[in-house]
């Protein structure tokens, strides 16, 4: 599956602060340790999400925003809350940047544009966070 990763400006991890995220890396965890509970929307574990959730996070934002690939195999939860537009993996890999200029405008029109360029398989669900 492919989704997208907000990050911060350094390429490292919005949570930690520490977790790389640069174009390449591939970034894992224990599958154990990655909360497989969907009712608990903000917990362990690494973070992809949609487009529908950018759409509502990035009116104001100055994050990165990169393209993942992970494998159906390695999702652990979908957390109910933003209308199931995230979920929790265990390992995923980045990609590429999607934008340079990222204000909120241009950023829905670089995914717009991407998205209608692309596979169908882009229109899974992934998440922020972690």
């Amino acid at each position: 599956g492919m989704g997208y990763k907000i990050i911060n400006e350094d390429w490292t991890d919005c949570y930690t602060g520490k977790i790389s995220n640069h174009i390449g890396a591939v970034v894992s965890m224990d599958r154990k340790a990655v909360n497989s509970n969907s009712e608990q929307t903000c917990s362990t574990g690494l973070h992809v999400c949609s487009q529908g959730y950018l759409d509502s996070f990035f009116a104001s934002s100055s994050k990165r925003v990169v393209l993942v690939k992970f494998n159906p195999r390695d999702v652990v939860s979908i957390p109910t809350d933003y209308d199931n537009s995230k979920m929790r993996v265990c390992r995923y890999q980045v990609v590429k940047e999607l934008v340079n200029n990222r204000t909120g405008d241009a950023l829905k029109t670089t995914v717009s544009l991407w998205l209608n360029s692309s596979t169908k398989e882009t229109h899974t669900c992934t998440g922020g966070g972690q």
